[in-house]
């Protein structure tokens, strides 16, 4: 998703951006350290990040450049993000090329880095048939749901979770959970596990 252009609501377009670096240098009461770009986000790539630092780098010399963050992740089976590693590659080779050699270069990596560190997982409460649709209702809710197609844009279907063997689970539950982690008392969770 492209933020960062003229109609955007974010930040200034280049010209304007030199009259107010103009105006912030001419300021007794203000200090400019550094200029900051926001390219877009879920950006799946390289180029915009590398285009972001030659277009900083056309404003000046500063002590602190931000390129911005953006880096997209994997939302749909055929999202194919950059690494973070290629990331780097790519804002450092044009930095290294164009910023002055101490400036400080601060990145976003963001939902890149975060944005598969965890799972929803629900149950199937209940199923309705009728009038050829079939409504499936989970123990979860829509604001859990992030990555559905009616939430975003981005979109991963559901996929079953592995059921493990009944004993297993018991196992699992009753050395997870426990007074420390519930208000249950573990006693409780291994009956439940178990379903006995």
């Amino acid at each position: 998703m492209s933020t960062g252009q003229n109609g955007s609501k974010f930040g200034l377009p280049l010209p304007q951006a030199r009259a107010a670096i103009a105006r912030l240098r001419g300021s007794d009461r203000l200090r400019l350290d550094g200029v900051h770009v926001h390219v877009g986000s879920q950006i799946l790539d390289l180029e915009p990040f590398a285009q972001a630092v030659e277009a900083v780098a056309e404003l000046g010399e500063f002590a602190v450049y931000d390129p911005g963050g953006g880096l997209g992740s994997r939302y749909t089976y055929a999202d194919r993000p950059p690494t973070v590693e290629a990331y780097l590659d790519a804002v450092t080779d044009v930095a290294r090329r164009l910023l002055p050699a101490d400036a400080r270069i601060l990145i976003e990596p963001g939902r890149s880095m975060v944005a598969e560190s965890g799972v929803s997982l629900y149950r199937v409460v209940s199923v309705k048939r009728g009038g050829g649709h079939t409504f499936v209702a989970v123990d979860g809710g829509i604001c859990n749901l992030r990555s559905l197609p009616c939430t975003s844009s981005a979109s991963r279907p559901p996929s079953p979770a592995a059921r493990p063997a009944r004993a297993s689970c018991a196992a699992w539950w009753a050395g997870t959970a426990s007074p420390a982690t519930s208000s249950a008392p573990a006693s409780r969770w291994r009956t439940r596990a178990s379903g006995t």
